[in-house]
């Protein structure tokens, strides 16, 4: 078998899908065992979903569609109301990638947005870096941090470790004052708030990932968003459980919104005329790698 299954899940853009998983595959291929989709329940602009299935044909694909719908809602709830709907299997299987995470029965888990162009194997260079961590891929939201820099960096976040107080201070005068505005500055202590391993390229180890987490163990699913991005409740409880995370580039080997001016395909979700635009660039590209 091969050691790395795929999970994405998919909200709209079905030929940025396409060339995803084209590209993905045809550098990676010889290290993919299963590509799990999973369709969230409700799509942008009625888009039908039976088109990616057609575009994905040939690939090692196994379909899925979410029983719920949560899209950037914050989960990340201390109460005992909230943990206990983690462990009602139609609520937590329609997180982010995680019936996959159940499904997978491969050593390895790779998990990405459907907004990634691949340009070589960069699973074959995660599988070198990966060794006995529990995940790796890039670390840490830097861009929107006042810490980065003289204070912090991907390669440093676990050695810097600020309270919540500190971490309040360090608000004071950023010029990027999202985590302000979404009100996580002053709740907790480290991580900081754009700390987290970043959803949109990341290899997992299940062995290690899978069984500390619920339903199996206590980690909230790696899925869930809290006020700010998805991903940070679950490296905030990893973190503080002692596991460190090596930040590794992907630079080399793939581009990340590839058509996007924000890095990211989220503005056009809510742009009709912008989402069209960047599925007709990603039509062109497609033509290319098939």
């Amino acid at each position: 078998m091969k050691p790395i299954d795929v999970a994405m899940m998919v909200y709209g853009k079905p030929y940025h899908t396409a060339v995803a998983l084209h590209s993905l595959y045809k550098y990676s291929g010889h290290l993919i065992n299963t590509i799990y989709v999973t369709f969230e329940k409700k799509q942008p602009f009625d888009v039908d979903t039976e088109i990616l299935k057609e575009l994905l044909e040939g690939l090692p694909v196994k379909y899925n569609v979410s029983e719920r719908f949560f899209g950037p809602r914050d989960m990340s709830g201390s109460g005992l109301a909230q943990r206990l709907k983690f462990y009602i299997p139609s609520y937590r299987k329609s997180i982010k990638y995680q019936y996959a995470w159940e499904s997978s029965r491969s050593p390895y888990l790779f998990v990405l947005h459907n907004d990634m162009l691949f340009s070589g194997d960069l699973l074959a260079y995660y599988l070198d870096q990966i060794q006995d961590d529990l995940a790796v891929g890039t670390v840490g939201q830097c861009w929107n941090c006042p810490a980065h820099g003289t204070l912090c960096d991907s390669h440093r976040y676990f050695e810097y470790r600020p309270n919540a107080s500190e971490i309040g201070k360090l608000y004071e005068g950023a010029s990027n004052r999202r985590a302000v505005v979404q009100g996580v500055v002053g709740e907790l202590g480290w991580p900081l708030p754009e700390c987290r391993l970043n959803e949109y390229v990341t290899l997992f180890n299940l062995k290690k990932a899978r069984p500390i987490g619920i339903p199996f163990g206590t980690i909230r699913p790696f899925g869930i968003h809290n006020k700010l991005d998805f991903g940070i409740p679950w490296f905030r409880d990893v973190s503080l459980r002692g596991f460190k995370f090596r930040h590794v580039s992907f630079d080399d080997y793939a581009v990340h919104g590839w058509t996007s001016q924000s890095a990211g395909g989220t503005p056009s979700l809510f742009n009709k005329d912008l989402y069209d635009w960047e599925e007709d660039q990603a039509i062109e590209k497609l033509k290319m790698i098939k």
